[in-house]
């Protein structure tokens, strides 16, 4: 009887990002239609800021569909009965302060591969400051201005490519603000090598999935017009 609340509470956490994601699929299919009309021409679209080339967002789409597959199933096994497994150190559920303005500092060198996830953010009514460095990050950060940051681990940085550049970031918005939330969105690989030296230093989540990176940033329903 115990697992039960934590059951429901896991199966909770799933569901309503699972849900977002599910509406992508719902497009798909006129997104795969502009995708083959456009093959043969070079022309971009504007989403969350970026100007993504048509395959670059049929990539993102495989992205995030393969990952809400993964999410089901993993779902799937918990409501056929199998007790929710221990967090995995990936962090936690952060809500923000009420007095912490609606802007996100998101740090990667390569923004346009988070393009759909600032567009649901946008929609959402939170906007996203974007830095493609640790340096600029760190000029942008202020105490209070943002409601979190999220950063990914390994970037191109100014002196050459920094495996762990994210937990650079981290050490240096922990030193003016121990308590802005603080997410990185990053490879598997990555979160498997750097993850937990993240959290030790101050993190409030690792992931590699977009799915859970919802969860994590504690988005409400209400929020994103569910």
């Amino acid at each position: 009887m115990d697992a039960a609340p934590k059951l429901i509470e896991s199966v909770a956490a799933l569901l309503w990002p699972l849900i977002v994601i599910l509406v992508i699929i719902l497009f798909r299919p006129a997104v795969a239609a502009l995708i083959g009309s456009a093959r043969t021409r070079k022309f971009t679209i504007k989403v969350g800021g970026q100007e993504l080339t048509m395959e670059e967002v049929n990539q993102q789409q495989l992205v995030q569909n393969r990952d809400l597959l993964q999410r089901l199933a993993e779902l799937t096994q918990k409501v056929d009965g199998a007790s929710p497994s221990p967090a995995k150190d990936n962090g936690r559920v952060v809500s923000p302060s009420p007095s912490v303005s609606n802007l996100v500092l998101w740090v990667d060198d390569n923004p346009g591969n988070n393009a759909f996830f600032v567009e649901y953010l946008g929609k959402a009514g939170i906007q996203t400051d974007i830095a493609v460095s640790t340096a600029v990050g760190q000029r942008k950060f202020k105490p209070g201005k943002y409601r979190f940051v999220i950063s990914d681990m390994g970037r191109r940085e100014r002196h050459g490519y920094n495996s762990d550049a994210g937990i650079d970031l981290l050490d240096a918005v922990r030193a003016e603000d121990q308590s802005v939330p603080f997410f990185i969105y990053c490879s598997t690989q990555a979160k498997n090598r750097f993850g937990q030296i993240a959290l030790d230093r101050g993190a409030s989540g690792v992931t590699a999935s977009p799915t859970e990176l919802f969860s994590l940033l504690g988005i409400g329903q209400q929020e994103l017009g569910l």
